[in-house]
């Protein structure tokens, strides 16, 4: 689904771009991965669009709950506005795949 297949993005795309696993996952790695490749790596669907940004960050505490991620604390706080970002880069890209037609039909 939209959100097993974006969070799956996160873990093969920083991998390949970063050489690091979600072990050593940091804010600046999560934050720059999420503006600059996400997209290179999973592909939106308008199912379960709404508020999937938020889903990063509850699986970041998933992680650290698990004992598979460190310093949950410093990634939060360095990731602050990640959700939102995903939300609207999300909404973007498939409101561009939209043609002309069926976004007047959305007015």
């Amino acid at each position: 689904d939209n959100v097993t297949n974006m969070l799956s993005a996160f873990h093969e795309g920083i991998v390949e771009m970063f050489h690091v696993t979600h072990e050593l996952w940091d804010a600046e790695i999560l934050n720059h991965f999420a503006m600059s490749y996400l997209l290179d790596y999973w592909e939106p669907s308008w199912d379960s669009l709404d508020g999937i940004g938020g889903e990063v960050k509850s699986y970041l505490t998933f992680l650290s709950q698990k004992g598979a991620l460190k310093g949950l604390g410093n990634i939060l706080k360095g990731t602050t506005d990640i959700d939102r970002y995903i939300d609207i880069s999300a909404l973007n890209y498939l409101l561009s795949q939209l043609d002309s037609e069926k976004i007047n039909k959305l007015a």
